[in-house]
C-alpha cells in the first residue's frame, strides 16, 4: 500500500473533520436542532451535496455510524441534491413512489434496490477492512 504525501494527509484529515461535522450535523437535523442554528443549513448542505465527492463522504461517515434512520435521511438528501426523487428514480430504473417508499423514515430497502439506488446517484458501494476489527 503507497503512503500518503504530506499533502494528500493533509486533504484527507479535512476531509475527515468535516465529515464528522456533517455527521453532527446530521444529528441535529434528526433532532430538529438545526433549524435553530441556521434557517439556511439545508440549502447549502444540499448545493454541497452536489459534489459527489462530498456525497460518497457524507454517506461513507454516515455508514460509520451504523443508524439506518441516518442512512436513510443521508440517501433522501442526496436524493434531493441529485435533481430530486425523480430523476433519482429515473436513473436507478425505479419507479418513483417505490424510491420515496424506500427512502422514507420506514423504509427498508433491499440491498439491490440499494445498488441501484446509489448508481441513479452516481455513487457506488465499496467494501474496506474493519481497522478496529483484530484477528486473533
Amino acid at each position: 500500500m503507497a503512503k500518503l504525501t504530506e499533502k494528500e494527509l493533509a486533504e484527507w484529515e479535512s476531509k475527515r473533520d468535516l465529515n464528522a461535522e456533517l455527521l453532527q450535523a446530521l444529528h441535529d437535523m434528526k433532532r430538529g436542532e438545526w433549524a435553530r442554528k441556521t434557517g439556511n443549513y439545508h440549502t447549502e448542505h444540499i448545493e454541497w451535496l452536489k459534489d459527489p465527492e462530498n456525497a460518497a463522504g457524507y454517506l461513507n461517515a454516515v455508514i460509520e455510524e451504523e443508524d439506518k434512520d441516518a442512512l436513510l435521511l443521508a440517501l433522501r438528501n442526496i436524493a434531493e441534491a441529485e435533481g430530486g426523487m425523480a430523476a433519482v428514480a429515473e436513473k436507478a430504473h425505479l419507479k418513483r413512489e417505490s424510491l420515496c417508499r424506500m427512502l422514507s423514515p420506514r423504509g427498508n430497502p433491499a440491498l439491490s434496490n440499494l445498488f441501484s439506488i446509489l448508481h441513479g446517484m452516481g455513487l457506488k458501494l465499496t467494501i474496506q477492512p474493519d481497522k478496529a476489527v483484530t484477528t486473533a
